[in-house]
């Protein structure tokens, strides 16, 4: 379980029991459903058409997703998976940028780090290519004062969100639409990246392993406390990334910590808005990182994302439906509560042990 820091037997509900049963029933019919290709004229089309230029425009690169998700939550809070999708995003960039770093590049060959970073960009391109579209849909269906949702069909979006989208243009429970969107998210790349061949012994390395271990996979959202201005950081670890209910559970535990601890909501909202996001982990602790190479400088080398790695084209044929069942349904209805957020130590620990190794390496060779 990702959530070490969570009460087991303490869920926050997210939804009535009624609404809950009248979801279930709507979802169950859209199993049933044989939705074939949609036939677009006049408005709709050019809606369609708009939606996947805006979302090609910016799915460029992380630092243009990311950049998207925190000013598509500026104009519409009420969408809460934007910003949880922001910060998500700024540790996929850190990531990426940790391999080319002082520490963690020293660990990986070249070749492996070629393809840690297709890993890592496809599953971030990939999210946004499939979730950016709703949301502008529902952006344009609150402004339009209107639901257009029957197009997410068109989007080649699973049939799974149309009653959740439904649900929440009527209710506006953005505690739903977050874990909805959680499981579509994660559902979605199950099958496109965590078992493709071409990805799967990236995830098998023994390299993958051994960051996994040592903190690769701890998601940071740094917060400014108001009191002494000072970054500390909340987050959780991914103890199995390879597990679909454990992305799951990780995401749901993100988005407690995130939505449900005032201080670090809107410590991490100014974090955001104050620091634009270059994939150096420099942007939250320049004390300790820095995004130029010196070797003179007892900082921690870690690179921008764009001197890092180059822009890398993809392409978006796989429209298969992930939603055949009612086994996820359960996480639909409720969240963790937590009796712990700050991974400050905890990331330190990892810090030091990471260098600690590759000074090691440097001594070995």
């Amino acid at each position: 379980m990702c959530c070490l820091f969570f009460k087991k037997k303490k869920l926050r509900k997210i939804i009535n029991s009624d609404e809950l049963l009248k979801l279930k029933q709507q979802l169950n019919e859209q199993i049933d459903q044989d939705v074939g290709p949609s036939l677009l004229v006049g408005e709709e089309k050019e809606i369609v058409h708009s939606i996947r230029d805006k979302t090609a425009n910016l799915n460029i690169n992380n630092l243009t997703r990311t950049e998207a998700y925190l000013k598509y939550y500026q104009r519409n809070p009420e969408v809460h998976w934007s910003f949880l999708a922001h910060m998500v995003s700024r540790n996929a960039g850190y990531n990426m940028t940790d391999i080319k770093g002082e520490i963690i590049g020293e660990l990986i060959p070249e070749k492996e780090k070629i393809n840690f970073f297709n890993f890592l960009e496809r599953s971030n391109a990939l999210i946004f290519n499939d979730a950016f579209p709703q949301l502008l849909l529902y952006e344009y269906s609150k402004n339009k004062k209107k639901s257009y949702f029957h197009l997410l069909n068109a989007l080649h979006v699973s049939s799974f969100m149309l009653p959740v989208w439904n649900h929440f243009y009527s209710t506006n429970n953005s505690n739903l639409l977050t874990v909805a969107l959680i499981i579509n998210e994660q559902n979605y790349i199950e099958q496109r990246v965590m078992t493709n061949p071409l990805f799967k012994g990236v995830i098998d390395s023994i390299q993958f392993k051994l960051q996994e271990l040592f903190g690769f996979t701890m998601v940071l959202f740094p917060f400014v406390l108001k009191k002494d201005k000072y970054l500390k950081l909340a987050g959780s670890t991914v103890k199995d990334f390879t597990s679909l209910n454990e992305r799951i559970n990780m995401g749901k535990c993100l988005y407690s910590i995130l939505f449900y601890i005032k201080k670090v909501r809107e410590g991490a909202y100014t974090f955001a808005t104050n620091t634009p996001h270059t994939g150096s982990r420099a942007d939250y602790y320049s004390s300790i990182f820095s995004k130029q190479s010196n070797s003179s400088s007892k900082k921690i080398h870690s690179p921008i994302l764009s001197h890092a790695w180059s822009n890398f084209n993809h392409k978006y044929n796989d429209h298969s439906d992930w939603f055949h069942n009612d086994s996820i349904y359960q996480a639909l209805e409720s969240l963790p509560t937590l009796n712990k957020y700050d991974i400050t130590d905890d990331y330190m620990s990892k810090l030091i042990t990471l260098y600690s190794i590759e000074s090691l390496v440097d001594f070995l060779n």
